[in-house]
Parts: structure tokens; sequence; C-alpha cells
């Protein structure tokens, strides 16, 4: 399998979201992240309002297995006879699915399509994280159960608590004015993490990334898994960084794709479109890459997540 290329972006950086992530946050001396999965956003048992997740259904906009079979659940009365036309005749009646209706091109004018929906936790003016936490040795090595107990710092300052015993438990309220940047400070963060063609609204919107630190690392939330055969190797990366708004702004960005390589072997890089509104408050989005690389090319793909993730672990790193 080729070995050389791998996570490097078109303009030669790695691509990895641990240290892009780890770069958004540092650059306000914010480090990476949290969420309260016992109580408090879209991964389990957290209790914000998880806004843009959408329901799994197959490509014609319907029920997947119902769809299957030609009838709908929401007409629960032809299923019924469909079944006792079953019974009666000993035969299953197999109801026949009509052709799919021919595809109309879309005008040369239209608007293109709105990125999809992303999750977002959104939590109000109090952030309460909770958790085990493990701890990672060096990156790329399984994480241990961390059974000790670490004071941690805070940015924005204000929070209180700190890990037990291996448990996390902190809660932070509003930032300090003087705390917050303005929001044009995080669309140049996403820009630099990747994206194209940022923008916020309103312009005059301050936020705060959290930051988790120790004496001598930073905790953050995460979930990383690689899979490799003799011929491919795929690698998923989540990392969940919160932020605060002081009022409700909207923020979007252009997808791009690039493309490039030498003959032989070829990579193809994608950040995909989003439009995303963080309300007033702590909010959690959930930043996702993701690479797939052969011994002939490789794909890579920088999303915010659709839906919250459900495997993401406290990870504490320490130098």
């Amino acid at each position: 399998m080729r070995k050389t290329g791998l996570r490097k972006t078109a303009g030669g950086t790695p691509p990895g979201i641990a240290a892009a992530a780890a770069a958004l946050v540092l650059a306000f001396a914010l480090t990476a992240t949290g969420c309260r999965e016992e109580a408090d956003g879209g991964i389990p048992g957290e209790t914000p309002t998880l806004r843009g997740q959408t329901r799994l259904s197959d490509d014609r906009g319907g029920n997947s297995a119902a769809a299957e079979r030609g009838f709908s659940l929401a007409d629960p009365n032809r299923l019924k006879r469909i079944l006792r036309e079953r019974d009666e005749t000993g035969i299953a009646a197999v109801p026949i699915r009509p052709p799919p209706p021919p595809e109309v091109a879309a005008p040369a004018d239209a608007s293109p399509a709105a990125p999809p929906p992303v999750a977002v936790g959104v939590f109000g003016p109090s952030l309460n994280l909770s958790g085990q936490v493990w701890m990672r040795a060096a990156w790329g090595q399984p994480p241990e159960y961390f059974t000790e107990s670490r004071e941690l710092i805070a940015f924005p300052s204000g929070g209180t608590g700190g890990i037990s015993e291996g448990q996390l438990n902190f809660s932070i309220g509003r930032p300090a004015a003087e705390e917050l940047a303005g929001i044009m400070e995080l669309v140049t963060e996403l820009e630099d993490f990747g994206w194209e063609q940022v923008s916020a609204s309103p312009a005059a919107a301050r936020f705060a990334w959290l930051g988790l630190e120790t004496h001598a690392g930073m905790l953050g939330r995460e979930d990383e898994t690689e899979t490799e055969t003799a011929t491919v190797r795929s690698i998923s990366e989540t990392y969940v960084l919160y932020v605060y708004v002081d009022q409700d702004v909207t923020i979007s960005s252009a997808g791009w794709s690039k493309s490039g390589g030498e003959p032989g072997w070829s990579r193809l890089e994608t950040a995909e479109a989003f439009s995303v509104t963080l309300r007033e408050g702590w909010n959690a989005l959930y930043f996702l890459y993701e690479e797939v690389e052969t011994d002939t090319s490789e794909v890579a793909r920088f999303a915010l997540a659709h839906a919250a993730p459900a495997h993401v672990r406290w990870m504490l790193f320490e130098w």
C-alpha cells in the first residue's frame, strides 16, 4: 500500500481533524472540547435540543422497508388488504410498484441545492459536562481507562469542577464579555481549518471556544476508528467542539473539491458545504474527517456531521 501522501492535503498540510481542531481552539488559548453525555447534548444522555438530524430513508423519500414493498406506513388499510388477500388465497399478494417518474432537468438558472442540515447540540447559558475519561499515551495507540484525578484549567475562565478518579464533572456559565472575540475571528478560524467562503451573520456577534487543559496536557471529546486490509486503509475521526455565542448566529460556507496526484496515484479532497445556526449560549459542533486510501488513490472528506456522534469519549492527552 502506498505510504506516501497519506493525510496530505492539496496545500501540503496535514488534514487530520486532530491537528486542525486543536489549532482552532489554541488560536484563542482554547483547546478542544467536551459535551455532557450523562445530561447535556446530542450525544447519548445529553439534554439539549438537537437540530438538523435527519432520519434515514430510501431514495424515493419514503420509509425504506415499506417503499420496497410498494406501500407507505401512512396507508395502514392497504397493508391490511394485502395481508387479508394473502390469507384468503394462500398466495402473498405483492403490490406492483409503478415505474418512477422521468427525471426532469433543473432549469439553467435554478438555485443550487441547500446543504444538508448540520447537527448542533444546544445547551443554553450553562454547559455541564461529565463522563468517564480515557487516556491516550501516544497518537495511534489505543486509549486506556483513566482512574486518576486532575485539576482543570478552562478557557474561557469561570468554570468549576475537574477530573476525580477518572470521572469528569465540569460546569461553566456565560463567559465574561472581555473573553469573547468578534465572530469574524471564528470565520477566519474555519477558513484556516479548510472551508472556503465562510460567512457569519450578524457580524456584531461575539463568541468563545471552550478549551479544557490540565497542567500537563489537554482534554477533548473525540472518536477515532481505523481499519486496514491488504488493499484498503480507512480512517474516521470525529471531534466535538463547544462554542459560546452572545446571540443567535448563522454561519455558512461553500464547499469545495480538489484533486491532484501523479501518474498511477490520485487524491480527491472535499469540504462539504454547510449552513448552521448557533443559538445564544453554548453550542456543540461535531467535526468529521474521513479518509480512504488504496495503493492507487486517496479520498478525503471534511464535514460538520449531520447527526450527533454516538461513540465519542473524553480523551486526555498529556506530555
